[in-house]
């Protein structure tokens, strides 16, 4: 069970005709979880996804976020960091890696 990915790791979590206990089950999501923690991002898979259309980017974090269960966001004292539109509607961003999110934080967002 060691060399399971995240993505095998969450379907045996899903699949219902393993018939896990209770202390495989707990096992599992520990192990998920360290892994989660642990991913790093090459910067390859970094500089690459920038070049592409947003589409492709928004498509990308989707997926990823569904894969890792987990999305990155940026805060300061005030709350989650931002943008507001014309109408003063607050949108703020996620990342499927901290390395995005740590990406973004410069000039206004770098605190």
């Amino acid at each position: 069970m060691s060399d399971l990915t995240i993505k095998e790791i969450s379907e045996m979590l899903c699949d219902p005709e393993l018939e896990l206990t209770d202390e495989e089950v707990e096992e599992l999501f520990e192990k998920k979880r360290q892994l989660v923690l642990s991913a790093e991002l090459p910067i390859k898979e970094i500089e690459a996804m920038s070049k592409k259309p947003g589409r492709d980017r928004y498509i990308y974090t989707l997926k990823r976020v569904a894969d890792l269960e987990r999305a990155w966001t940026l805060k300061d004292e005030e709350g989650l960091v931002g943008t507001e539109d014309d109408e003063g509607i607050f949108y703020f961003y996620i990342w499927p890696y901290k390395e995005y999110a740590q990406r973004c934080m410069i000039d206004e967002w770098e605190d």
